[in-house]
């Protein structure tokens, strides 16, 4: 039953409840005594790599700042006239 409720968790829990699906589902997985211990990192690793991957692309993107500065002071006059 345990196998059921981990694969269930590891697939379609992701779409239903994005985070916590996959976690319950490692839970069930870890919890089941025909995974092995190989099948049981794997998905574990499977699981969490796009967070990992998410996490470091967000913190690149976000360490970089903007890509152009912002204007500090009043704004030119060829946007000024566009906003007129």
């Amino acid at each position: 039953m345990f196998e059921v409720l981990a694969v269930l968790g590891l697939t379609i829990g992701a779409f239903i409840v994005p985070i916590v699906g996959p976690v319950i589902g490692l839970g069930f997985a870890w919890a089941s005594p025909r995974w092995t211990r190989r099948e049981k990192w794997v998905a574990t690793v499977l699981t969490f790599l796009p967070l990992i991957a998410l996490a470091l692309g967000a913190t690149v993107v976000m360490s970089r700042g903007p890509s152009t500065p912002v204007p500090a002071g009043p704004l030119p006059h060829h946007i000024l006239g566009v906003l007129s």
